[in-house]
């Protein structure tokens, strides 16, 4: 009789959270600091993809907006 010994490798993956930091001068002269992470967006249902990237509110005084991007390197097929 033999004896065979079974090896379970069990894989566990590890994720690294992208985080983004950015500086945006308004033109008053005002200067917003911040930092966001990765995260998925809503599907695109068009283009039948699923984009991942950065988005935040940026605001001061009388500015005020979205800022937006897009890692296209993440990008998933619906």
């Amino acid at each position: 009789m033999s004896t065979k010994k079974s090896v379970v490798e069990k894989v566990v993956e590890v994720k690294k959270e992208s985080v983004l930091k950015f500086v945006v001068t308004f033109p008053d002269g005002t200067i917003s600091e911040g930092t966001t992470t990765l995260r998925k967006f809503n599907p695109n249902i068009k283009n039948g993809v699923v984009n991942s990237g950065f988005q935040v509110k940026i605001a001061s005084g009388s500015y005020s907006g979205s800022l937006m991007i897009i890692d296209y390197l993440m990008q998933e097929k619906i």
